[in-house]
């Protein structure tokens, strides 16, 4: 499932390669084909990778999850400050960590 051939048809369909070769090969294939916004949107991930992260590896970050987004999404339309925003979503995952034994 990931050697080069079976990465670039991923890509081709518009899912992110696991491989960095592969985003270059991708580039050219879309420029090639007329695709040229795929082809930028594709250059501009390969550019983000060295900021890129996976969630923490935790079994509670689903949780942690389903409270953060909610309370980033009230501060993104203003029903909340940000601090406000941050602030509750540290408490309820304060809670969810501490239950699960991390503190």
């Amino acid at each position: 499932m990931t050697n080069d051939e079976s990465e670039l048809l991923e890509a081709k369909a518009g899912n992110l390669p696991t491989r960095t070769a592969t985003y270059d090969e991708v580039v050219a294939w879309f420029n090639a084909n007329g695709k040229e916004n795929l082809a930028e949107m594709f250059t501009v991930w390969k550019g983000s990778l060295d900021d890129a992260r996976t969630p923490p590896l935790v079994a509670e970050w689903i949780q942690v999850s389903n409270v953060l987004w909610p309370e980033l999404q009230a501060a993104i339309v203003g029903e909340k400050t940000p601090q406000e925003a941050l602030d509750d979503a540290a408490e309820e995952a304060g809670y969810i960590m501490q239950d699960a034994g991390y503190y």
